[in-house]
């Protein structure tokens, strides 16, 4: 891909017939030598002027020499593996070190050593530099000439088609890669025989230059295979001529450095390398192989000479194993669109497809408004080099912008972006931080690029292969100008990496949250046998970024793969991917929520890489606008220019367009606002819905709103430019008559810039979302004034602070007067100083009334009213003369206090030794109580005369006597407890008598019970009236030994007497159980035995009448038949047997419980049964029968 991300500019190209001759000339000499690395590197501070007719003025020598080191310097980043077949050569492959064979490293090795060596032989020879640089740059044109003859893909004269050159080419390096050795002399064959059909090609293609390129862009993918090849090669001999300059700046800046040095520092990065990478080995856990790693990353930082390997060891697979142990378990490698999961979203309509509606913010560089300043750090820690970006001019290896270099001498920058972009109507500012990722599969210098301005800003590419790391930080929008005075005073002769970040946070610590997309274009070139460094890859941490976006439009489906591995979440160029640069296949649109930190790692070689684009598959949601006010204003009192974005659209798509847009603006009343507008432009102030101080600005033109202009396409993909103009008409004879105009704006004159600093309020609708109150970077406008009105105001509000002026004098007059008199008390000192406040309050008053006197009627208002309120005030006379701070009768009060608080203490300490005396034997007696009584009302009088002594005095003069005062709480007088003076407590006395009365009435108690349970047994039956009378007299016996008890335990030992063992005699009763439970006066048992009986002769007498009622029964027909005669003997015999169970029961009552049970046994004689006379039952005697 020669024109991988859209360079077709024509810059340095050649037209000239020398340049056909030199480029022919150069191919002959393509396989004998390779340019140094030294030759290789560039320096990123030249900013020389890129002339389209600068190659038609060269020489035919600066014209062959910067065709050879062009061609080179793209053979190197485009092409390896085409070199490799230019030459027979194998230990000149740098394929073969990717596929790391032994025998191919073998050869690496003394190629490597055949460069150095070329490399101190050129330091050292006196050659021209000039003759050098072009045979080194003749080494490679041969090599690109290949690379043009085996693009196989339709090449067109745009960018789109010479990214599908690249991708063809690199479908056949990847081939070369994989072939064995009994292919490539083949492959050699091929490629001499195409040689000579690049230089035919390349002759052609610029004799026709503009023909084909017009040709290409109207009939693109329609061109055969040699037109293709032909194309190509104008390509590249159009940026031949570019970057011969840089290499040559490299080779003069870089020709102090000998390759022996350049061997001992890859020597030990080597050694340190090789020690990364055993660490996996000798690690038996994931946790001892962080450990060992963080110590490894500890050292690095420590060493000079292994500062380059610090960025290899955070990138290395063995370091991201380290953190995988913690990190996300969950992988994937495979296709992205095969990838089911909410992390990818599948956009069955690209560019048709609107982004979220919170999407509103995309990286962009804008020329005239944004800058970038960059500061390269150096591997020693120091600032190397600065460059300022204002321009989108510049581009390297296809990609477009300005750009910073990266290597190991230098291997990380700071770039700060000034306005990358606008998020909810704030301009947003960047902070990067570019590290370079060392690699064994790209140049030695490990070169890569950063793009600091451009389409492509904020991408990363490489010189031959390898990556690099941003972190990526958004801030509030900051004051350009400080960032400029901070870039032009940058010193980096002095400037440390530690201070450069210092001083960037010190200018801004406003972090600010966006929701945005990164558009990732170009991702074809694939290759399943490339390095990892060297593909085409992008990696994101999961945990920054929302979405990925990919096509789902039938016949272009995303072709990228996608790799997730804990929290990388990497994009890679995938198979199938042969199309234009910008084809939907080739994209990935990556959404990010809320994030003000974003991080990302690109990979690539050369031109062959990913990079980020303004346009993806989602068209963005217009954005709010963001606001400016212009320093100086060429209409009215203030301008504000209104910028806002109109994002692509194709207006065939209706459904794309937005169906409304405005801005609204509005400013305080007495503002007039009117808008420049622009005949080719977007916008117009609609007339119907304006006023003076608010407008409303919509799609049309000449007041008049017109949506259908958003159905034209020349508005898209457009940043539309407003200008507002704001007046206020103030004269000085407004402010001198105090008119409503002024009275109105007044208030928003400001005194530090002289000017009207009124707010604007701004609102936003896109058709999909509206914002009421939008805020923008312009919350006020300043307004300028006329030089007479502003010395007007500047004098009445002279006039009106001194009035105020005055007023605080007044006030701390007054203020120090209270202060002086919070004590009651004046010194001299506080005299003194009272009396210079008040002829300072005087002498303010009388200033600010001489300058309202000055003032025109109209402006003096109430002052002379606030100034008449002023009244200063009276000094007292000193009443402290000895400054002490203490009146003279006070400090006689305070000793007599003293002197009171004494006696008050020795009084309350008396009355303490009075009442332990009392107390020694625990009793009290009536004299005792009368003494005590006496003793503490003395104290009680003592302290009381001295808290009033006290009490008297000021706060501040009572010192400790409040508190001692406290402690005399004087004594609780006991209450008389032995009245009779026997040397026993009267309570005891009492508790005691009160004991024997309780076992007295517990003696009479048990008595009772006993005497109760005697006269219920008399009978031998116990009812159950009785035998709650008992359980009564047994508990009021318990209860009464009980409380006896717990009187008598309640005395003193000595105390006691017999009481105790009196209670051990009372027992109480046992309660028989009840035996006549219906007081009957029979045992209840008894009364069940009759009961018994009495159902039994029942039961007998009932089964008697039945026999005799069954005899009846059969008797009726005069027959007694077998079966009559069997019922007759059972009814007979359970008569029996029932009269046999009465009369048992009946014999077993006591005879007086009887009654006449026995008679009524005794009529119970049963009955006397037949003899069978029917024995066959048929209804006739048997004798009849017989």
């Amino acid at each position: 891909m020669t024109s991988e991300h859209g360079n077709n500019n024509g810059e340095n190209a050649s037209s000239t017939s020398e340049d056909e001759t030199d480029h022919a000339q150069t191919q002959e000499t393509a396989q004998s030598d390779a340019p140094t690395p030294e030759a290789s590197q560039e320096t990123q501070d030249q900013t020389t002027s890129r002339d389209d007719n600068a190659g038609s003025t060269a020489s035919t020598e600066q014209i062959q020499s910067a065709d050879s080191d062009e061609t080179a310097d793209k053979s190197d980043l485009e092409s390896e593996d085409a070199q490799n077949e230019a030459s027979d050569s194998s230990s000149q492959d740098k394929a073969s070190e990717g596929q790391r064979d032994n025998s191919a490293q073998s050869e690496d090795q003394d190629n490597n050593a055949a460069h150095e060596d070329a490399a101190q032989q050129s330091e050292n020879d006196n050659t021209s530099e000039t003759s050098q640089q072009d045979e080194d740059g003749d080494n490679t044109v041969k090599d690109v000439d290949d690379k043009s003859q085996e693009d196989k893909g339709s090449a067109e004269g745009d960018k789109d088609q010479a990214h599908e050159d690249k991708t063809s080419s690199n479908d056949t390096e990847d081939q070369a890669q994989d072939n064995e050795s009994s292919t490539s002399k083949n492959e050699h064959a091929e490629s001499d025989s195409k040689d000579t059909d690049a230089s035919k090609s390349n002759e052609t293609a610029k004799s026709n230059k503009t023909t084909e390129h017009a040709k290409d862009q109207v009939t693109s993918g329609e061109q055969d295979k040699d037109t293709a090849s032909s194309n190509h090669s104008a390509e590249t001999d159009k940026s031949v001529g570019k970057d011969v300059l840089n290499q040559k700046s490299d080779k003069a800046s870089n020709s102090s450095k000998t390759a022996s040095d350049a061997r001992e520092e890859e020597a030990k990065v080597s050694a340190a390398s090789d020690e990364l990478d055993t660490l996996a080995e000798d690690a038996e856990t994931p946790e001892e192989l962080y450990e060992k790693i963080k110590n490894l990353s500890s050292d690095m930082d420590k060493s000079k000479a292994l500062a380059t390997l610090q960025s290899r060891a955070s990138s290395s697979p063995i370091f991201r194993q380290a953190y995988a142990a913690t990190a996300s378990n969950e992988k994937y490698n495979g296709k992205i669109i095969d990838f089911d999961d909410p992390l990818v979203k599948k956009v069955d309509q690209p560019n048709t497809a609107l982004a979220p509606s919170d999407i509103n913010f995309s990286p962009r560089f804008k020329e005239g408004k944004s800058k970038s300043y960059a500061f390269v750090i150096d591997k020693d820690g120091k600032v190397s080099k600065k460059q300022l970006a204002t321009r989108n001019n510049d581009d390297i290896r296809a990609y477009k912008g300005n750009y910073i270099r990266l290597n190991n001498d230098n291997p990380e920058a700071y770039v700060y972006f000034s306005d990358i972009g606008v998020a909810n109507g704030k301009t947003v500012d960047a902070l990067a931080h570019v590290t370079m990722n060392p690699s064994e599969n790209g140049d030695r210098n490990n070169t890569r690029y950063f793009m600091t301005s451009g389409t492509d800003v904020l991408s990363l590419l490489s010189d031959s292969g390898g990556g690099a790391h941003v972190d990526l930080s958004f801030y509030q929008h900051a004051d350009q100008s400080k960032y400029d005075d901070y870039y032009n005073q940058a010193d980096t002769k002095t400037l440390t990496k530690n201070q450069l970040f210092d001083d960037l946070a010190s200018m801004n610590h406003k972090k600010t949250k966006v929701s945005g997309l990164f558009n990732v274009y170009d991702l074809d070139d694939y290759d399943k046998n490339k390095a990892k460094d060297v593909r085409k890859s992008i990696t994101f941490n999961r945990n920054e970024i929302d979405n990925l976006y990919i096509s789902n439009e039938k016949g272009k489906e995303a072709t990228s793969l996608l790799e997730l591995d804990g929290d990388d979440v990497t994009i890679t160029s995938g198979p199938g991917a042969a199309s234009g640069t910008y084809e939907n296949n080739k994209r990935v649109t990556v959404s990010y929520l809320d994030k003000s930190d974003i991080s990302y790692t690109m990979t690539g070689r050369g031109s062959s890489g990913p990079a980020f684009d303004v346009k993806g598959l989602l068209l963005k949601q217009i954005p709010p606008y963001n606001t400016d006010q212009r320093a100086s204003a060429s209409k009215g009192d203030a301008q504000l220019d209104i910028t806002q974005e109109i994002p692509a659209r194709d207006v065939d798509k209706k459904a794309t367009l937005p169906s409304n847009l405005s801005i609204g603006v509005e400013v305080p009343e007495g503002i007039r606002l009117a808008l420049e507008e622009n005949a080719d432009g977007l916008f117009t102030s609609d007339s119907s819905q304006s006023s003076t101080n608010k407008l409303s600005i919509v799609p049309g033109m000449n007041g008049k709103k017109d949506l259908s202009l958003l159905e034209k396409q020349k508005y898209y993909d457009t940043i539309q430019n407003l200008t507002l103009t704001l007046t206020h008409g103030l004269t000085l004879s407004d402010v001198e008559n105090n008119t409503d105009k002024w009275t109105k704006l007044k208030d928003y004159y400001d005194k530090d810039s002289e000017t009207l600093k009124v707010p604007v309020k701004w609102s936003f609708n896109n058709g999909d979302k509206s914002w009421d109150n939008l805020e923008t970077d312009v919350a006020h406008a300043n307004l300028k004034l006329p030089d007479d009105v502003k010395a007007l105001i500047n004098q009445i509000n002279d006039a009106e602070e001194a009035v105020e002026a005055a007023k605080r004098a007044d006030q701390d007059a007054k203020d120090q007067l209270q202060d002086a008199n919070s004590d009651q008390l004046i010194t001299p000192g506080e005299h003194d100083k009272l009396i210079e406040a008040r002829d300072n309050a005087r002498d303010k008053k009388a200033e600010a009334q001489r300058k309202v006197d000055a003032l025109p009627q109209a402006q003096k208002r109430d002052l002379p009213d606030q100034l008449a309120r002023l009244t200063g005030i009276d000094v007292p006379d000193v009443n402290d003369a000895n400054e002490n701070g203490v009146d003279d009768k006070i400090d006689a009060q305070r000793e007599e206090a003293e002197h009171a608080v004494e006696a008050a203490k020795s009084a309350d300490q008396a009355a303490q030794d009075k009442l332990k005396e009392a107390n020694a034997d625990g009793l009290i007696t009536p004299d005792e109580h009368k003494a005590l009584e006496k003793v503490a009302q003395d104290a009680a009088d003592a302290k009381q005369n001295a808290q009033d002594k006290v009490d008297v005095l000021p706060d501040d003069q009572k010192g400790d006597m409040p508190s001692e005062l406290e402690k005399l709480n004087g004594i609780d007088v006991p209450d008389v407890n032995d009245s009779d003076a026997n040397g026993v407590s009267d309570k005891v006395d009492q508790q005691r008598g009160e004991a024997q009365n309780a076992v007295d009435a517990a003696k009479k108690a048990d008595q009772a019970a006993q005497d109760k349970l005697k006269e219920a047994n008399a009978d031998g039956l116990i009812t159950p009236d009785e035998h709650d009378a008992l359980e009564k007299a047994n508990k009021d016996a318990a209860d009464a030994k009980k409380n006896a008890q717990e009187k008598v335990d309640a005395l003193p030992s000595d105390q006691r007497g017999d009481m105790p063992g009196e209670l051990d005699n009372l027992h109480g009763i046992n309660i028989p159980d009840v035996k006549d439970s219906d007081a009957n006066g029979v045992s209840d048992d008894v009364d069940a035995q009759r009961e018994e009986a009495q159902a039994a002769v029942n039961a007998a007498k009932s089964a008697d009448q039945a026999a005799q009622d069954k005899l009846k029964g059969v008797n009726a027909d005069g027959l007694i038949t077998p079966d009559e005669h069997e019922e007759l003997e059972k009814a007979n015999q359970d008569a029996a047997e029932a009269k046999q169970n009465a009369q048992e029961k009946v014999d077993a009552l006591p005879s007086d419980q009887r009654g006449d049970m026995p008679s009524d046994l005794e009529k119970l004689h049963g009955i006397d049964i037949p003899d069978v006379n029917d024995s066959d039952a048929n209804g006739v005697a048997d004798s009849i029968d017989e």
